[in-house]
C-alpha cells in the first residue's frame, strides 16, 4: 500500500518560489501527498487541486482573534486536514483537544502530533498522558496521529529505526482505547532521502510527516517516489 507523505512546509518560500514549486509538481502522481504550505499560500495549492492542509488551527469557532484562522474559514477554503499539536506551536493540552474537536466539527482531519521533547526512559508513559489528554471526550471518525519526538525535529540525529518501531507499535495499542475509527499513524522528524528507505519498512507505518525535505522539490520528489509506489 503507499505510504501517506504530508509536507509541512513550515514559514518557508516566498510567492516566486511557490510558483516554481507548483510547477515542477504539475506531472506528479499526488494522491497520497499532503501539502502543508504557509496559510498565505494555501490557495495556490488549493487552485492545482491538491491534497491541502493548515499549519495550525485556531481554538476558536470565529470573533476578534488577530491573526488566528478558524477551521470554518479553512474549510471555506476547501482544506481537508490540520496539522494540531506540533512541538513548534507550544500549545496546551486542552487547547490541542478543543482544536480537534473543532476539527470534527468541519470535517477536517486533524494530524496530531505527538512524542517526548528530549530523549526519555519514559517515552511511553509520556505519549500515553499526551493522547489522554489531547482526545479526551473526542469521536472522530477519521485522526492521523504524527509520532515525533521534539529532539529529532529540525537535527540532524541519526534516525533509529527500532526506537520508532516500538513507539509505532505502542501508539497503535493505546488508540484501541479510544473510540476512534480509521487511526492513521505517521513518523516525522528528520525523514530523508535515505532513512525514509529503512523506516518505510516498520510494521503497523501508515505515512510520514516531512519538514525540510519537503522545501527542495527535487529531493521531495525523489522522497515521494520511494514512499508512493
Amino acid at each position: 500500500m503507499n505510504k501517506i507523505i504530508i509536507a509541512n512546509m513550515k514559514m518557508n518560500l516566498d510567492k516566486i518560489e511557490i510558483i516554481n514549486y507548483l510547477k515542477e509538481l504539475e506531472k506528479e502522481k499526488l494522491d497520497n501527498v499532503i501539502f502543508c504550505p504557509t496559510s498565505i499560500y494555501i490557495p495556490y495549492f488549493i487552485d492545482k487541486k491538491l491534497n491541502v492542509g493548515i499549519q495550525d488551527i485556531s481554538k476558536y469557532e470565529k470573533g476578534n482573534h488577530t491573526g488566528e484562522i478558524s477551521c470554518m474559514q479553512a474549510k471555506s477554503l476547501g482544506v481537508k486536514y490540520a496539522i494540531i499539536g506540533h512541538s513548534e506551536i507550544k500549545d496546551k493540552p486542552k487547547n490541542i483537544n478543543k482544536k480537534i474537536k473543532l476539527c470534527k466539527k468541519n470535517n477536517i482531519i486533524p494530524i496530531l502530533c505527538v512524542g517526548e521533547r528530549k530523549k526519555s526512559i519514559y517515552k511511553e508513559q509520556i505519549v500515553k498522558r499526551q493522547l489522554k489528554n489531547y482526545l479526551k471526550n473526542v469521536y472522530l471518525d477519521k485522526i492521523m496521529i504524527a509520532y515525533e519526538p521534539k529532539f529529532m525535529v529540525n537535527s540532524e540525529n541519526k534516525v533509529n529505526v527500532k526506537y520508532i518501531e516500538k513507539m509505532i507499535k505502542y501508539i497503535k495499542n493505546i488508540v484501541k482505547n479510544y473510540k476512534v475509527n480509521d487511526i492513521i499513524i505517521l513518523y516525522g522528524g528528520n525523514v530523508d532521502n535515505e532513512n525514509i528507505k529503512s523506516i518505510i519498512k516498520v510494521k503497523g507505518l501508515d505515512g510520514f510527516l516531512v519538514g525540510r525535505k519537503s522545501l527542495n522539490i527535487k529531493e521531495f520528489k525523489e522522497l515521494i517516489e520511494v514512499a508512493v509506489f
